[in-house]
């Protein structure tokens, strides 16, 4: 895929009215300070069209490969996020953590949004999904889950959102959807596999959660992601 900063700060060129957001980001691969001026600047070239999908990441090869601290992964996350809403919403920022401490730093132009570009989270655990909750605008749910998990997370995410008095018409559900149209179903089918196989390295993980065959059966499919609880739909479409 293609640098997700670089793509979005083309397609806010050529754009006027579409939002513009990543999914996701993840927090061990971009240090905080320069991912907050990166798009900072993105979300005033696009005139504050910016979201901004921020996960955690569960990979420990990408940990390593970055000399992330893959056992105090969560913290760092944690520090991170708030790294980033200081230096948005702060014309002179301060920080004092276990992996960044800084004083009066200033980041200036502020993003054109206010108070900060909305944050939607990804991730699956329970403590991610509740954190979506109290820390964020919204949740992306996994094109790797089912149907029926993804229903499960939602009310975690709902409930939590009810627990903390947030205006749920403020937050937003989606889900990532893998689709394959084609009324050859096994061709399909095949598709999605050999592209499981070599993304996720688990074939078989296809069938169970993406969507295939004819345009009605496919539509049929992703009313029922509707139907447990996405608010918005990421499509993946999977080609040859």
């Amino acid at each position: 895929s293609l640098e997700p900063i670089n793509l979005l700060s083309y397609l806010s060129a050529i754009t006027k009215d579409i939002r513009l957001g990543t999914a996701v980001i993840i927090a061990t691969t971009r240090n905080p300070f320069i991912l907050a001026k990166e798009l900072g600047t993105l979300d005033h070239l696009s005139g504050g069209r910016l979201i901004l999908g921020y996960a955690l990441g569960g990979r420990p090869d990408t940990y390593s490969m970055l000399g992330a601290p893959s056992e105090k992964r969560v913290r760092h996350f944690n520090e991170c996020l708030s790294v980033l809403e200081k230096l948005w919403t702060q014309e002179k920022a301060s920080f004092h953590g276990e992996f960044w401490d800084f004083e009066n730093i200033s980041m200036l132009p502020l993003p054109v949004q206010k108070p900060r570009p909305p944050i939607w989270f990804g991730g699956r655990h329970e403590a991610a999904l509740k954190r979506s909750a109290s820390r964020g605008e919204g949740w992306m749910g996994a094109g790797s889950t089912s149907t029926s998990q993804f229903r499960d997370h939602c009310q975690i995410v709902r409930s939590q959102l009810n627990r903390l008095g947030k205006d749920r018409s403020k937050f937003t559900i989606s889900k990532r959807v893998y689709v394959a149209v084609d009324d050859d179903e096994n061709r399909a089918l095949k598709r999605l596999t050999d592209w499981f196989g070599s993304h996720y390295g688990n074939r078989d993980l296809a069938e169970k959660v993406s969507v295939w065959g004819s345009a009605e059966k496919c539509i049929s499919g992703m009313q029922d992601v509707l139907d447990s609880g996405a608010e918005m739909l990421m499509f993946n479409p999977v080609f040859d």
